[in-house]
């Protein structure tokens, strides 16, 4: 299929893809940006365009939903929406959903390996990746699991490095990125396909890599790792950028900080891509599409806000 694409969004916590035409229908739709607010049991969405004191033009919220302190959130590539919550499940909702709306599914049980998930994503193929703070594990889904689901793959054990795993990205060859908040604070990498007592094969560690409780990430359209740091004792939060590629005690490329920035508690990250031309799609491993032969441009979102509360939405140039 073809479309004249403009924009489309690539992101960790809030997954979204949008695409729209610039003179004839697209067969690719826009899709709302969603935000989880833990404090408030709900999730938001909002226009792809919005700025300032937006109003959303989705809420999900009420008793039908079972959101409870939800965390992560992902769209698969038929705009399901997929949110894990502190009640050790991962519910799913219709595209378009909204109100109290009632979950279509629901992946929960003693089964899933679940425990209190936080970070959530998708990989080419539809398969679901969730990292689970409490018992460092990452355990993964069948595209369209639901109920009381077996993993398909877990990473767990002392060969993984896995620490309180808070975030979680798939790079363009979905490899497995996964941030370590705890006391060393790191980035471990796992080979596509990775399973069991997996050994990292890359870690970003060390004084010089400016990791400080290291929690949400993304990649941007030439690859490079954007991570998002805090530290709620010191009030530091800050976005540090790594290089395609990147491995060991490296320093950041780049690192966004200071008080003209608006980081408070930077929570989530995505990119808000330009594609020039016409093109075809192709399936981005977060689950929305990749527009073969485009030149991209990219700004960076950051979803900000004080640990367990809701907060704004700023935006800063790659």
């Amino acid at each position: 299929m073809t479309c004249r694409p403009s924009l489309y969004l690539d992101l960790l916590v809030v997954v979204v893809a949008a695409c729209s035409s610039s003179s004839a229908p697209s067969s690719v739709p826009p899709r709302p940006l969603y935000v989880a607010n833990r404090g408030g049991n709900s999730i938001t969405a909002y226009d792809s365009s919005a700025m300032g004191n937006a109003t959303p033009t989705i809420a999900i919220v009420g008793s039908n939903t079972r959101l409870n302190q939800p965390s992560g959130v992902a769209v698969d590539a038929g705009g399901r929406l997929y949110v894990s919550t502190h009640t050790d499940s991962i519910v799913v909702y219709a595209a378009g959903a909204t109100g109290n709306a009632t979950p279509t599914a629901t992946i929960t049980g003693s089964n899933t390996g679940l425990s209190q998930p936080q970070a959530i994503a998708f990989d080419a193929v539809g398969r679901l990746y969730v990292a689970n703070v409490v018992i460092n594990t990452i355990t993964v889904y069948a595209a369209g699991a639901t109920g009381n689901a077996t993993p398909t793959a877990t990473i767990t054990g002392s060969n993984t490095g896995l620490s309180q795993p808070a975030g979680i990205a798939l790079d363009a060859a979905d490899r497995i990125y996964v941030s370590n908040p705890a006391s060393s604070p790191s980035i471990t990498v796992y080979a596509v396909g990775a399973t069991g007592n997996a050994t990292p094969t890359a870690i970003i560690a060390g004084g010089n890599t400016g990791l400080i409780g290291p929690g949400a990430m993304a990649f941007d359209a030439a690859g490079r790792l954007y991570v998002a740091n805090g530290n709620s004792l010191s009030l530091t939060y800050n976005i540090t950028v790594y290089g395609a590629g990147a491995t060991g005690n490296v320093a950041p490329t780049a690192t966004i900080a200071g008080s003209n920035t608006g980081l408070n508690g930077p929570s989530s990250l995505a990119f808000y891509r330009k594609i020039v031309g016409a093109q075809h799609a192709a399936p981005l491993p977060n689950g929305g599409l990749r527009h073969r032969g485009a030149r991209e441009r990219s700004r960076a979102l950051v979803c900000a806000r004080p640990p367990r509360r809701s907060g704004e939405l700023v935006s800063r140039r790659s």
